[in-house]
Parts: structure tokens; sequence; C-alpha cells
């Protein structure tokens, strides 16, 4: 189980039973690393809608959505999407960069990961106006990006 929701709905990490920090309605913060070259990269979530999908090269859930990235072309009605790695300390650049698609931003930072209390992948957060306004785990077995309208 990767997680349930309490009626506090903060969700409960299933390996620590810790609590993870509610993060709905707070401001979000731009997420910065290194490109899968290791170049600098800093990328801003003000917008009016930005979705950070937080990956790794090696999870079954995080291989569909990557291939779903790659397969289908950015439309201008889309909203930002931008995918976030962890750093090249504990993410292989080579592997992440074989999986980048060419017309979306990919950061490796678990800066980020932290920052957003990302406990597990793939995740989403969801960003409207520089507040978080959703954020949770991805269901691999759910429509594709690739059917989303």
């Amino acid at each position: 189980r990767p997680g349930r929701y309490r009626a506090d709905m903060r969700l409960l990490d299933w390996r620590s039973r810790r609590r993870r920090p509610a993060r709905v309605g707070m401001a979000a913060s731009g997420v910065v690393g290194a490109d899968p070259g290791g170049s600098p990269i800093q990328v801003a979530v003000d917008g009016p809608r930005v979705e950070l999908y937080f990956l790794t090269s090696s999870c079954y859930g995080c291989r569909a959505l990557w291939d779903a990235f790659s397969a289908r072309p950015r439309r201008p009605t889309d909203p930002a999407v931008v995918v976030v790695t962890p750093s090249p300390e504990t993410e292989s650049s080579r592997q992440v960069k074989a999986l980048a698609p060419a017309h979306l931003p990919v950061v490796m930072s678990s800066e980020a990961w932290h920052a957003y209390a990302v406990t597990q992948a793939p995740w989403r957060v969801v960003v409207a106006d520089g507040v978080v306004v959703a954020d949770g785990v991805v269901v691999a077995d759910g429509p594709s990006p690739a059917a989303w309208p």
C-alpha cells in the first residue's frame, strides 16, 4: 500500500509511519538543480498551472510516465510540466538523460524532493499561481498522460 489518508488528510507514509506534512495551500518554491547533462537549471513555479512530476529512472510507474511524456508532444494548451528526479549523487544522470523528453524541463534535485516532502515516486504536485493546490501518488494503472485532454 503506498499510503492511506486519515481524517486530518495528511498522507501517512507506510514505510516509516511518520506523518508527511500537508503541502496543499502552502507557497510553492522554485526547483533548482542540474539538468541531466550536468548544467545548472532553475525552474520557476509561479505560472497559472505548473505540474511537477517526481520520477526516478528505475520505478515501474515512473517508466510508464517517462514513455508517455516522450510519446506525446506538448500542446500550447497544456499546463507547464516539469520532471524532477533525485540529484546526480543518488540517481544516474546517464539513465535520466536517456529517458528525458526533449520538450520538457528535467531537473535533478533531491532538495526539491525534500522541499515538497516527496516520499515515493511517481509523485505529482500541482501548483497554481505559486500555491500548491494538489499533491499525491500517480497511479500507474490509470490513464497515461498521452490520453489526458
